[in-house]
C-alpha cells in the first residue's frame, strides 16, 4: 500500500471566498487540495482503507453540499476535520452494532531479495503498529492520529474536538501511555523497568 501523505494545506482564504461564491473549479481544487490528508485521517481512524476512501468522498460531498452555511468562525480545514471524526465516529458505531467479522490479511509471500524483505519488514512494522493503534478506544485513536499523525496543535484539536484544551492534552498523555503499552506488548518500543 503506497504511504499516506499526512499534511493538511492550509485553507486559503480566497478558495473558501470562491466556494461559497461557487466559483467554477474552487470545488475541484478544494478536492484536489484536502482529499489526500482527508483520507489519511480516515484510514488512522478506522485502521481500513475502503471505508477511508468513502468517508472520505462523504465528507467532501457535506462540505460542497453545505460551504454556503460555512460561517467562518473556525478555518474551512478545522470543519473539514470536524465532519471526518464524526463520520469516523459513525462509522465506528455502525460496525459496532454490525459486526462483519474480521479482515484477515492474506499468506505472506517470501522476499525475492533484500529490498524485498526490508519492505516486508516495514510491512510488517507498519501493520504492527495499526494494530496496536485499533487496540485504543476511537476517543484516543482520535487524540494520537490528530496530534502525531496530522500535526495539529492542542488548540486545533480542541477546535475539532470541541473539548477544552487543556482536557485534550491529558487526554493525549494517556492515551499516549495506552498507545506505548501496545506497542511494547508487539516488541516495537522497549519495556519499561518497574
Amino acid at each position: 500500500m503506497p504511504e499516506l501523505d499526512l499534511t493538511l494545506p492550509p485553507a486559503r482564504d480566497t478558495l473558501v471566498e470562491a466556494l461559497v461564491a461557487g466559483e467554477e473549479g474552487a470545488f475541484e481544487q478544494f478536492a484536489a487540495d484536502f482529499a489526500q490528508p482527508v483520507l489519511s485521517l480516515a484510514y488512522r481512524l478506522t485502521g481500513d482503507l475502503e471505508s477511508a476512501h468513502d468517508i472520505r468522498q462523504l465528507a467532501l460531498w457535506r462540505v460542497y453540499r453545505s460551504i454556503a452555511r460555512f460561517e467562518k468562525r473556525s478555518q474551512l480545514s478545522t470543519w473539514l476535520y470536524r465532519i471526518v471524526v464524526n463520520l469516523c465516529r459513525d462509522w465506528a458505531r455502525s460496525r459496532a452494532a454490525h459486526p462483519t467479522g474480521s479482515h484477515p490479511s492474506g499468506p505472506g509471500r517470501a522476499p525475492a531479495t533484500a529490498r524485498d524483505a526490508n519492505l516486508l519488514e516495514r510491512d510488517e512494522r507498519h501493520r504492527l503498529i495499526r494494530r496496536a493503534l485499533l487496540t485504543l478506544d476511537d476517543a484516543e485513536r482520535e487524540i494520537i492520529a490528530l496530534r502525531h499523525m496530522q500535526g495539529m496543535t492542542f488548540r486545533e484539536m480542541a477546535s475539532i474536538l470541541d473539548r477544552p484544551e487543556t482536557t485534550v492534552k491529558s487526554q493525549c498523555a494517556r492515551a499516549l501511555d495506552r498507545l506505548h503499552d501496545a506497542l511494547a506488548d508487539k516488541g516495537l518500543v522497549p519495556m519499561e523497568d518497574d
